[in-house]
C-alpha cells in the first residue's frame, strides 16, 4: 500500500511557506506522493485557492523523492496541448516523479464564471475537451516531438531516447548481500519489469553483486526477467557491477542499482548515467538517489 497526502485548499488560508514545510515534513516522514487540488474558485470561502500547476512546479524543485501531482486536473481548464506542456515540463523538473490525475471537473460555477475558454479545440463543435479526448491529444503531441527524455515511473530514471520509441541497453546492478532479503529481491524484480515496461529497451543486463559480480543475466526484448533466490552472507561492494560494464562490451544506456546502499564502496563516477533505487535512506556521491516504498 503507498499512501498520499493532499494539501490544503481553502480550508483555511495557506501561504507558500506553510505549503513548502508541508511538502518537506510529508517527504520527511515517508509519504509516497503529495497532491494538490485543481481549483479557481468555490462557492465558499470568499478567499480562491492558489493555482495548482504553478504550486507543483515550485513543490517539484523543492522536494526529491515524494510524487507530485494534481488531484485531478481539469480537462477542461487548459488546451489540450498546454495542459500536455506542463504536465511533461513539472515532470522534468521533478526527474519524473509527476504523476497526472485527470478528470472532466464537477464545480458549475468554476465553467459559469466566464474564466474559461469557450470550445476548445475547435474541432470539438463548440464544446470543451473532455479527459479521454484530451488523452487523445496528449498521444498526438507526443507523437509529433521527439522526446529529450524518458523517465519511467516508479523509478526516476531519466534515460536517452532520441527519437525511437525504444532505447538500447539497460543495465541493472542488483545487491545480493547479507542484509538483503527475498521480499527485497521480489520489489526489485517488480521494478525491473517497471522500467522494461516504460523504456521498451532492446536488451536488459542484470549483475547480480555482493563484494563482486557474483553472476550475469541477460533478457532480450520480451523475455520474463528472473533474479534468483535470495543468498544467505555476503558484503556489499558497487565497484564490481561498474568494472563489469565499463569492461564489457554492452554499451548501457544508464546503470540502475537496486540496493539498500548499506556500503561505503563506490567506483569512481562513469560516464554513463547511474540511478540508485534504495530499500531505505541513504547517500550517493553521484547519481540520483531513489527511495523505494
Amino acid at each position: 500500500m503507498k499512501i498520499g497526502i493532499q494539501l490544503p485548499e481553502v480550508e483555511r488560508e495557506v501561504r507558500w511557506p506553510e505549503y513548502l514545510a508541508m511538502a518537506k515534513a510529508a517527504e520527511e516522514v515517508g509519504f509516497e506522493s503529495v497532491w494538490l487540488g485543481d481549483h479557481l474558485l468555490y462557492d465558499g470561502p470568499e478567499r480562491a485557492p492558489w493555482e495548482a500547476w504553478t504550486l507543483l512546479s515550485a513543490l517539484a524543485a523543492a522536494t526529491h523523492t515524494v510524487r507530485l501531482g494534481p488531484l485531478v486536473a481539469c480537462a477542461g481548464f487548459h488546451p489540450p496541448a498546454v495542459l500536455a506542456k506542463m504536465a511533461s515540463t513539472i515532470d522534468e523538473v521533478s526527474g519524473g516523479r509527476f504523476v497526472l490525475g485527470l478528470g472532466s471537473g464537477w464545480n458549475r460555477r468554476e465553467f459559469d464564471a466566464g474564466w474559461l475558454v469557450p470550445g476548445w479545440p475547435p474541432e470539438l463543435g463548440g464544446r470543451n475537451a473532455g479527459p479521454a479526448e484530451t488523452m487523445i491529444y496528449f498521444e498526438e503531441l507526443s507523437r509529433r516531438e521527439i522526446p529529450r527524455t524518458r523517465n519511467p515511473q516508479g523509478l526516476g530514471i531519466i534515460a536517452p531516447s532520441l527519437d525511437s520509441p525504444r532505447c538500447g541497453t539497460l543495465g541493472f546492478a542488483v545487491d545480493y548481500s547479507s542484509s538483503i532479503t527475498q521480499n527485497n529481491v521480489d520489489q526489485f524484480c517488480s521494478e525491473l519489469e517497471e522500467a522494461r515496461a516504460s523504456l521498451n529497451p532492446e536488451r536488459v543486463v542484470v549483475t547480480v553483486f555482493t563484494t563482486h559480480v557474483c553472476e550475469v543475466l541477460k533478457f532480450e526484448s520480451g523475455e520474463p526477467i528472473v533474479l534468483p533466490p535470495v543468498r544467505s552472507g555476503g558484503g556489499t561492494s558497487f565497484v564490481g557491477p561498474v568494472e563489469y560494464f565499463d569492461q564489457s562490451e554492452e554499451r548501457i544506456e544508464v546503470l540502475v542499482f537496486l540496493t539498500d546502499l548499506d556500503c561505503a564502496s563506490f567506483a569512481p563516477e562513469p560516464t554513463y548515467p547511474v540511478v540508485w533505487v534504495s530499500t531505505r535512506k541513504g547517500v550517493a556521491p553521484y547519481g540520483d538517489v531513489i527511495l523505494m516504498y
